[in-house]
């Protein structure tokens, strides 16, 4: 499997979550070649970022949330 930079791996998760998928951490682990824990550190970063973007007024308001029905993270808009 060709090696994906961060960034990539970052941007491909939150296009998931903007897409409205689920994101499940042992798929995307497997399919990136990293371990769980660096798919975590992943959303970590994008729950940052969003919280980040709701204090400064742009982007899309919502939060990652984990869904126990569907066993992944999806994403929670803010009306």
């Amino acid at each position: 499997m060709k090696e994906v930079s961060k960034v990539t791996r970052v941007l491909s998760i939150y296009n998931k979550l903007v897409g409205g998928e689920i994101v499940n951490k042992v798929f995307e682990a497997n399919r990136f070649g990293v371990s769980e824990k660096s798919i975590q550190r992943d959303i970590d970063e994008i729950r940052t970022y969003l919280s980040q973007s709701i204090v400064d007024g742009y982007g899309i308001v919502g939060e990652v949330v984990y869904d126990q029905a569907k066993k992944g993270y999806r994403l929670k808009q803010i009306v």
